[in-house]
């Protein structure tokens, strides 16, 4: 029993380890880490939001405006998006790994074409969902489905026909539904992430509220 415990200790203490690399940009010390635990739903949600940060990099060393128009790039993203499938497999329960493999979804659709995100959309937003569901205390999946809802929200009207044309009943979202998950997102940690705000400003704008959105 001491020496389960004690591996459950040096787990955790290697998962905080990568943790910190993955905040830090340390790409190559977080595969390092992470390459040596075994494959459970901790880890693997790791891995994916690892390959995320690597496709990012590698858009950014590459000089290109988007992932897709990358093919490293873009097999980082499908490798981040088997390993969080896996996680969910692993671990259905778990926040991080719903939330890991709607983002790796979402990406993962923005370089297969408008289509492709209309038909992921709603199964991304599911996962959102459920990772908010799991973790109540956790902004980032508030933030993200509320990301989804202004995106959704600010379709254009060619998408809109599109997805019309696609499901009996096409995904709909309101600015203000946008609103009410970006603003619960900050109150669970005020100024958790530069980009909450900035969604929250763009938002109040869409509704024409200009003296709200510049209170973000």
């Amino acid at each position: 029993a001491a020496d389960v415990a004690q591996a459950e200790t040096s787990s955790e203490d290697a998962l905080a380890q990568a943790d910190r690399h993955l905040v830090q940009q340390d790409l190559d010390a977080a595969h390092e880490l992470l390459s040596l635990l075994e494959g459970s739903a901790p880890v693997l949600w790791r891995r994916a939001r690892l390959c995320e940060s690597r496709a990012q990099e590698i858009k950014r060393r590459e000089g290109v405006a988007k992932c897709r128009h990358s093919a490293a790039a873009r097999a980082q993203l499908l490798e981040g998006l088997s390993h969080a499938r896996a996680a969910i497999e692993a671990d259905g329960d778990c926040g991080a790994c719903h939330m890991w493999y709607a983002c790796m979804l979402e990406a993962t659709a923005r370089f297969e074409g408008t289509r492709a995100e209309i038909l992921a959309a709603v199964e991304i937003k599911k996962h959102f969902e459920r990772a908010a569901e799991l973790e109540p205390s956790d902004p980032w999946a508030k933030h993200y489905l509320g990301i989804w809802f202004f995106e959704v929200a600010g379709v254009s009207w060619t998408t809109r026909k599109l997805a019309s044309a696609l499901f009996a009943e096409p995904p709909t979202a309101s600015m203000e539904q946008a609103i009410h998950e970006l603003l619960a997102a900050e109150r669970l940690a005020p100024d958790f992430s530069a980009r909450n705000p900035l969604y929250l400003g763009r938002s109040y704008l869409q509704l024409g509220q200009k003296e709200e959105a510049r209170t973000w």
